[in-house]
This record gives C-alpha cells, sequence and structure tokens, in this order.
C-alpha cells in the first residue's frame, strides 16, 4: 500500500516517521493484520500488510491514513502550524509470498531508492510531478 502527503508536499520529518510508524502498527494491530514493513519518507508512506480477507483494503488503508495523520498533528512535538494532510487516494498492490523478501528490502530501503532516483514502478504509483497518488490493485 502506498499513499502521499497532500500535494506531494516533504511533510513528514525524520522524528515523525516514528510517529506515523507507531500509529499504523496500533491500527493494524485492531484489524488483526500483520504488518511486514513500513516505510515512512517526507512525502509519502509504504506498508506492506498480510490483510485478512474480512477486512476491506479500502477501510484498513483509510484508517491507517486518518489515525497517522491525526497522530502526527497532535504529536506534543510538531509545531501547530505545520498540519500534515494526506492525499485522497492510495496505491495497493498484491503480490505472492515469493516476492515478500524483495517487497521489504524495497520499502525499508526507501530513501536511498528515491536519492538514487531508483525506483520499482509497481511499488512506487506516484511520481515527483504528481499531484494525487494513482489507485491500483493487481490481483
Amino acid at each position: 500500500m502506498v499513499w502521499g502527503t497532500k500535494y506531494h508536499q516533504p511533510l513528514i520529518g525524520d522524528e515523525d516517521a516514528a510517529v506515523v510508524e507507531r500509529s499504523i502498527r496500533t491500527t493494524l494491530r485492531s484489524l488483526g493484520a500483520m504488518p511486514h514493513a513500513i516505510g515512512v519518507i517526507p512525502d509519502h508512506v509504504h506498508v506492506a500488510v498480510s490483510i485478512h480477507p474480512s477486512v476491506s483494503i479500502s477501510k484498513g488503508v483509510g484508517r491507517m491514513k486518518g489515525a497517522s495523520a491525526f497522530a502526527l498533528n497532535h504529536h506534543p512535538s510538531r509545531p501547530r502550524e505545520i498540519r500534515c494532510a494526506r492525499q485522497a487516494g492510495f496505491g495497493v498492490l498484491s503480490f505472492g509470498e515469493r516476492a515478500l523478501p524483495d517487497v521489504i528490502a524495497y520499502i525499508r530501503n526507501q530513501r536511498e531508492h528515491h536519492a538514487a532516483k531508483r525506483l520499482w514502478a509497481p511499488l512506487d504509483v506516484m511520481t515527483e510531478s504528481a499531484t494525487q497518488v494513482n489507485s491500483i490493485q493487481v490481483v
């Protein structure tokens, strides 16, 4: 799963990433889902997760996006004048168990991939000029 900040703005600082990740893990636990990797960079978030078929993907992503933005915007260290807003859309890509190690490695090394502009197209549906995240689902 991938979603971005509103207008692709770099609103998530290094210290903020831990707040966002903790919120996502808490939300996934409440859904009975198993997170494999969470990657938070200034303008978007990647999550590799196993979700039970009884949980709708859009509900899961919506809860993660909402809870993480709320947690970040209400964190004591966050300046009140800088609000983190997120894009309306999100991207979802399903993959098999054999691909899981590659997906986890990619998500864990987001900063390096973006700095070197070595993006894996299926997992990075956003481009530098994007103003909205494309909604995709490959089944």
